[in-house]
């Protein structure tokens, strides 16, 4: 049985570039190819910019951060990104109740007003 979240995240378009170029680093350190880069747009499930900013994210992916290169590879660039003082926001959904993870970081305290606010639309299954 597999385990699935939703993932969305907004930062902005120099914020994108670094996270991307962060990504295919790691992959080519490790001997991944890069065709796992989660932010190529064949692999998202949802991209959309602006002059603002990049809005993206995944439906339905499996989210083992310590299994999958293409996830350890995101994790470690958003790591790098936070210590670069980029402003972004992540949100993960996963398929139960609670588990749900949000990071961002704002400079001033909240996201430029054309920023699309972080959200994720859906339910849970409640059938038994």
């Amino acid at each position: 049985m597999s385990y699935f979240s939703t993932v969305r995240m907004v930062t902005t378009i120099s914020g994108f570039d670094f996270l991307k170029s962060s990504i295919d680093d790691y992959l080519d350190q490790h001997c991944c190819p890069n065709d796992l880069n989660l932010l190529l747009e064949s692999n998202m499930d949802y991209y959309q910019s602006d002059d603002y900013g990049v809005y993206f994210g995944w439906d339905n992916i499996r989210w083992y951060d310590q299994f999958f290169p293409e996830i350890i590879a995101f994790c470690d660039a958003l790591e790098k990104l936070e210590k670069q003082s980029f402003e972004y926001q992540f949100l993960r959904i996963g398929e139960n109740y609670d588990d749900i993870e949000q990071i961002y970081r704002l400079k001033s305290g909240k996201f430029h007003p054309f920023y699309p606010i972080v959200q994720i639309a859906g339910g849970f299954d409640h059938s038994i």
